[in-house]
């Protein structure tokens, strides 16, 4: 995901893809129970602390335009944030700003346990006006080269904030009188721990990234809305408003992959969800995730999870568990 400098102008079709609190290319459903994905943040309580195992699975490409801090129990991970690599490992974490699209797939060693908290600046405060707002969020918001910061259990202050996660999961869990109110005054102070070092953690927006990030998120949403049918490179820029080399480009830099290589690869992932959490046909879900052959379908899911489908969803399947 290396960058070029480019010069790009904001376009109107874009507005249609922040309609939605949560966008993630996940194919489960959301489950709160489970804690398998981002939960949509409820209006009255805008707080949502989930937990997730990396193990045979990885959170995919998403964004959504609340806060985010994930901590890492056990394990590590990959956390795929403004064009960069970090390597989270077993204690660390790492806080990701609003709307920036990212991604965590396991680490190299032992994929491990993420605790995350996702809240909105509601939660805070409500006015955009008031002197919360202007002097802990805007900063954030307004920041267009700060995508987020890894916090790292050495650094006092965020050392600070790793606690205040595991304070927040705690009271959440015990849902005792008062907690709402006292896990929104945690995260509050988050955001005060975070504010002031913005500066020392932005990202050098001479690559265009976040302007690139414009483009690439219709491009995704218009992937997940169709992948079961025939996608063209044609039909993707013109999702994204875009030529058909600068989607390449655009693409290739956010993602790390090619328009097509991304419609193959998110196609299997569903193909894999489909065979790890029902009994359906395996050629019914090549069909139903855009797989036209089912010899290549075989041979592409081999490539990529090392097994075929048959024996993958013996090894993974949790249907009629």
């Amino acid at each position: 995901m290396v960058e070029q400098t480019a010069s790009i102008e904001s376009v109107e079709c874009y507005a249609s893809a922040e309609d939605r609190m949560i966008h993630s290319d996940s194919f489960s459903q959301i489950n709160v129970a489970k804690m398998e994905l981002i939960p949509e943040l409820e209006e009255l309580f805008p707080l949502a602390c989930y937990s997730y195992s990396l193990l045979n699975r990885q959170e995919p490409w998403h964004w959504h335009n609340a806060f985010e801090v994930n901590v890492m129990v056990s394990g590590s991970c990959k956390c795929l944030l403004g064009g960069k690599q970090y390597i989270i490992e077993k204690g660390m974490g790492i806080f990701i700003n609003s709307t920036m699209l990212h991604s965590v797939v396991p680490g190299d060693k032992d994929p491990g346990q993420i605790n995350s908290i996702v809240f909105s600046k509601d939660l805070i405060t409500p006015s955009s006006n008031s002197v919360i707002a202007q002097r802990y969020i805007r900063p954030l918001l307004d920041e267009r080269g700060f995508y987020g910061m890894v916090l790292r259990p050495e650094i006092p202050w965020q050392r600070d904030i790793l606690n205040i996660v595991r304070r927040i999961f705690k009271l959440c869990q015990s849902e005792q009188y008062g907690y709402e109110i006292n896990s929104a005054m945690l995260c509050g102070q988050i955001l005060a721990a975070v504010a002031p070092h913005i500066a020392e953690y932005k990202t050098d927006l001479t690559e265009g990234l976040q302007d690139k990030a414009l483009f690439v998120k219709p491009m995704l949403l218009y992937i997940w809305e169709h992948y079961d049918q025939p996608v063209t490179l044609d039909e993707i820029a013109h999702a994204g408003c875009t030529r058909k080399n600068e989607c390449i480009h655009y693409l290739h830099s956010v993602v790390g992959t090619s328009p097509i290589q991304y419609v193959k690869n998110y196609r299997l992932q569903r193909a894999a969800e489909l065979l790890r959490n029902t009994d359906r046909n395996i050629s019914c879900i090549a069909a139903a995730c855009g797989f036209r052959d089912g010899g290549y379908f075989a041979r592409s899911f081999y490539e990529a999870y090392g097994m075929t489908p048959w024996n993958w969803r013996r090894a993974h399947s949790i249907a009629g568990k």
